[in-house]
């Protein structure tokens, strides 16, 4: 190879360092009828670490499919934690079966990124359309059936924060789902909040980037955060901590949020930030029940 091959060959970044397989996992919506969609991802490394991802978008699924969507997400759930169980228990890629009918691997492709994120990312793109259609597209009205999955994802956040801290704090049976009496000049009224415990008061929240949820959790976390200014301002000095606890999904393992759901999730949270610390109010971003669960043991 002369001088000016090896010149022209060095003006070439390096390849990406990671080289791993992935295929999709098919599941039938009619099973026995053919049609197939991408519901997950499967990656295997080099180093033998398997992991799948959910590549469904709850609301494509709703459009497409309107109240069969629910039972095709159970499904989609059903085979994620079969798949982990089956590895956790030293199984290999191939002796995995599928927990229901009419579910289906596809063929295994090599693709090469700085980290598996990349090659999640990259399998997404080429064969999940129900996931890639939503993160297209940065408008998506606000439904009546976002309205009411935010509304149902923070009980089920709020009955598992409770659920966890009670295994190893059972004193505080009585500390959720709370009141605290606020006097007024004239009169007292009753103000509702998430938790109270001694001089410790907290909301809960879901802070989910979402197009179509997006408004409805902003609404939530506004009247929580001015429920607890309030809460503190009006107590006559027993409340002396106020804390807002937000689920918030893990942005290091969730392929599926786009470049804008994760900027408006940074610039959000940012935002919140700034507003807890002029109220002098806590604003504690969690990514499970059980991180909210130890937050709330650790200031009690």
């Amino acid at each position: 190879m002369n001088m000016a091959a090896n010149d022209l060959l060095a003006e070439f970044p390096d390849l990406p360092r990671l080289t791993a397989r992935w295929l999709p996992v098919y599941i039938e919506p009619i099973i026995g009828s053919g049609e197939r969609i991408t519901a997950a991802i499967i990656t295997t490394q080099a180093d033998g670490t398997i992991e799948i991802t959910k590549a469904l978008r709850e609301e494509a699924l709703v459009c497409a499919f309107g109240n069969k969507a629910a039972a095709l997400l159970n499904i989609v759930n059903l085979i994620e934690e079969s798949f982990r169980a089956s590895i956790a228990n030293g199984e290999s890629l191939e002796q995995w079966a599928p927990p229901v009918e009419g579910v289906f691997l596809g063929p295994v492709r090599k693709a090469r990124s700085e980290n598996v994120a990349g090659i999640i990312r990259q399998a997404i793109w080429k064969s999940a359309s129900f996931c890639a259609l939503p993160g297209d597209a940065d408008e998506i009205e606000e439904t009546d059936y976002a309205v009411k999955r935010v509304r149902d994802g923070l009980r089920r956040f709020i009955n598992e924060v409770r659920e966890q801290s009670l295994r190893s704090r059972p004193i505080l049976v009585n500390a959720f789902n709370a009141k605290i009496d606020i006097r007024g000049e004239k009169r007292t009224s009753t103000l509702k909040l998430g938790f109270r415990y001694q001089s410790t008061v907290a909301n809960f929240a879901l802070l989910d980037p979402q197009s179509s949820r997006r408004g409805a959790c902003m609404r939530d976390i506004k009247a929580k955060m001015l429920d607890l200014s309030f809460a503190r301002d009006h107590s006559q000095g027993a409340v002396q901590r106020a804390d807002l606890l937000m689920w918030m999904p893990d942005t290091s393992t969730n392929y599926q949020l786009s470049d804008k759901e994760l900027g408006w999730l940074d610039e959000t949270l940012f935002a919140l930030r700034e507003i807890g610390r002029e109220e002098e109010l806590g604003v504690i971003p969690t990514l499970s029940a059980g991180e909210a669960a130890e937050h709330l043991i650790s200031t009690v």
